[in-house]
């Protein structure tokens, strides 16, 4: 998932160490318009990729992938 919010502008990623989280919530702490930017990009992410609609819907392909894969 953080690929996918990297490459949508929705965040950043950081290491999971508590040094690395805190430099990366001053960066974003400091610049109002890139956090602004980026909460409106992780909003609509979410939306599009985590919905429970959108979540029904790869369900939905997984479950014909796999009927359509039974002799």
């Amino acid at each position: 998932i953080a690929d996918e919010i990297a490459e949508a502008g929705a965040g950043i990623a950081v290491e999971p160490d508590p040094d690395s989280i805190a430099q990366g919530l001053k960066k974003l702490l400091s610049d109002n318009a890139r956090w602004a930017s980026m909460s409106g990009k992780a909003a609509a992410l979410a939306r599009e990729k985590y919905s429970v609609g959108a979540m029904g819907e790869r369900l939905v392909r997984l479950y014909e992938e796999i009927v359509d894969r039974e002799p």
